[in-house]
Order: C-alpha cells, then structure tokens, then sequence
C-alpha cells in the first residue's frame, strides 16, 4: 500500500507543476507583442492590430508565429490539466474545452499568418477588401476570431461555474468581470476594424 501512495503522489504534484507553467507559459507567449520593438517592427502600436506582427512581409514576423504557435500548445496543455484540478460540473468541462479552443485558435494563427499588414498598407487593405490575398490571410481572420471567442467565453463559463464555491471566489470574480469587460473591448475593436479606424491598436 505505501509503495503505490507515493508514485501517485509524486504523480499528482507533476500534473499541479505542469498546469501551473503550461498555464504561465502561454500568458508569457501571447505577450510576446511586447517585445515588437526589439524586433525592428515598423508597425504603430497605437493603430496597427497584434495578428499583423505576424504578417509575412513583416520583420520579426517568424518569431511572433513561433511565440504564437508556443502559447496555444501551452493553453491546450494548460486546460487538460485545468479540468484535472477544477470542481466537477458542466460548466467546468465546458469552460476547459473552450480554453483549448483558445490554444488551438493561436496555433492556427501561426499556421496561417497573414500576407500584410493592412492597417498600414493601403495597398494591401484593397485587397483584402476585394478577396484577393492568399486563403491563409483570409484564414487567419476567422482562427483569431474563433480564438478570442474562446477566450471570453472560458472566462465567462468556469467564472459562472466557481462562483459561491469556496477558495474559488476571486477567480470566479476576475473570470466574470473579466469576460464582461473583454467582451465589450472586443466588440468595439471589431468594429474598429472593419474600416481600420484610428487608435485601432
């Protein structure tokens, strides 16, 4: 009996650590637009959107993809581990797979970067309008989209489910809030975005 208490033991603090680094890993990663000026980009940060970094005849535009592509397999591994250590329900499950969806709308994002950057290039943005860039561009829009949503709607999904449980109430406080807020950002930022307004970024 106490030889196979330990080796669950042992397993269960690995799965804890995995979780917690995965889950870090990918915030650390998304951020990594942060960084846009040590990669020589010539994109404004006050008018240009975060996808557009990955843009191919972007500079730096590899190493954002990469730091894309690294958060959305860490938020994958993050949310298998995240359903391990939640209270059980619905909601959670369902809060879990939509965490995944994030990840694996930040991976597809790598995948398909976009041709241009059409916040800057006007050239480009004609094109875009008039359906004329790669399958991979036009792609791109639709994996971010399915990205965010997934984002906000985890947040709204295991804020509801944590709620009232005890040792759980400031997450579900910072998820439900969180989801309200980012919810409407992101609304005005799609907006904004259908004519590239200004103070887009």
């Amino acid at each position: 009996m106490l030889r196979s208490r330990r080796p669950l033991h042992l397993s269960a603090r690995a799965d804890v650590l995995i979780t917690t680094v995965s889950g870090l890993a990918s915030g650390v990663f998304d951020c990594a637009f942060l960084l846009a000026g040590l990669r020589h980009s010539r994109l404004d940060a006050v008018t240009s959107l975060i996808s557009e970094l990955e843009a191919r005849n972007q500079p730096g535009s590899g190493w954002f993809r990469w730091a894309s592509l690294l958060s959305g397999l860490a938020a994958v591994v993050f949310a298998a581990g995240l359903r391990q250590r939640l209270p059980r329900g619905p909601l959670a499950l369902a809060g879990c797979w939509a965490v995944a969806v994030f990840g694996l709308g930040g991976m597809a994002d790598a995948l398909m970067p976009m041709d241009c950057a059409p916040s800057v290039d006007r050239a480009c943005r004609l094109l875009e309008e008039g359906g004329d860039l790669s399958w991979m561009h036009q792609g791109h829009t639709y994996s971010s989209v399915i990205g965010t949503v997934g984002l906000l709607v985890s947040m709204g999904l295991l804020g509801w489910h944590l709620r009232g449980r005890r040792g759980w109430r400031l997450a579900a406080a910072v998820g439900i809030v969180g989801c309200v807020l980012l919810s409407a950002w992101s609304l005005v930022v799609s907006v904004m975005t259908i004519e590239y307004l200004p103070y887009l970024g």
